[in-house]
């Protein structure tokens, strides 16, 4: 079976529009977004889908909110 080509996708308006008072809504955050079950603080579908996806939803039951906090580059 052949392989699908990814193509770059506009930034959604609920992501262009948003700011600190915006209304979180999951169904727009959803609707296209990358899923990615047991990822601790693997960071590499930011860099292989960014640009495809613009929402990533990671789930993970073992990582805790401080180790997260910790991974990510300020």
């Amino acid at each position: 079976m052949p392989k699908k080509q990814l193509h770059p996708t506009p930034v959604p308006a609920w992501l262009l529009n948003a700011n600190a008072s915006t209304k979180f809504n999951p169904t727009d955050v959803l609707q296209g977004s990358i899923y990615y079950p047991g990822c601790y603080v693997d960071g590499n579908p930011l860099q292989a889908y960014g640009g495809f996806a613009h929402s990533f939803v990671y789930v993970d039951y073992y990582c805790d909110k401080e180790t997260i906090l910790q991974a990510i580059p300020c």
